[in-house]
Protein backbone atom coordinates (compact mmCIF):
# COMPACT_ATOMS: atom_id res chain seq x y z
CA UNK A 1 0.00 0.00 0.00
CA UNK A 2 1.12 3.30 -0.84
CA UNK A 3 0.27 6.21 1.60
CA UNK A 4 0.50 9.89 0.47
CA UNK A 5 2.58 12.79 2.40
CA UNK A 6 -0.36 14.97 3.87
CA UNK A 7 0.41 15.13 8.21
CA UNK A 8 -2.62 14.86 9.98
CA UNK A 9 -1.35 12.99 13.04
CA UNK A 10 -3.00 9.91 14.82
CA UNK A 11 -2.16 8.58 18.08
CA UNK A 12 -1.92 4.80 17.28
CA UNK A 13 -2.55 2.00 20.58
CA UNK A 14 0.20 -0.90 19.89
CA UNK A 15 0.29 -4.19 21.56
CA UNK A 16 3.45 -5.21 22.61
CA UNK A 17 4.79 -8.24 24.42
CA UNK A 18 5.06 -5.90 27.87
CA UNK A 19 1.24 -4.74 27.19
CA UNK A 20 0.29 -1.56 25.09
CA UNK A 21 1.86 1.67 24.16
CA UNK A 22 1.33 4.60 22.05
CA UNK A 23 2.90 6.38 19.39
CA UNK A 24 2.49 9.08 16.80
CA UNK A 25 1.79 8.06 13.27
CA UNK A 26 2.28 10.91 10.38
CA UNK A 27 -1.72 9.84 8.79
CA UNK A 28 -4.20 7.26 9.08
CA UNK A 29 -3.16 5.62 6.03
CA UNK A 30 0.70 4.77 7.65
CA UNK A 31 -0.91 4.13 11.18
CA UNK A 32 -2.97 1.15 9.76
CA UNK A 33 1.06 0.14 8.01
CA UNK A 34 1.96 -0.20 11.66
CA UNK A 35 2.50 -3.96 12.96
CA UNK A 36 0.23 -4.57 15.88
CA UNK A 37 -2.05 -1.48 15.82
CA UNK A 38 -5.13 -1.98 18.01
CA UNK A 39 -6.29 1.54 17.66
CA UNK A 40 -6.18 4.65 16.94
CA UNK A 41 -7.77 8.37 17.27
CA UNK A 42 -7.18 11.77 15.78
CA UNK A 43 -4.62 13.88 17.09
CA UNK A 44 -0.38 13.66 18.71
CA UNK A 45 -0.29 11.34 21.49
CA UNK A 46 0.27 12.92 24.89
CA UNK A 47 3.41 12.77 26.97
Amino acid sequence: MMCTAQYDPICVKVETPTGVSYQTAGNSCSACLLPNVVSYVAGECGP
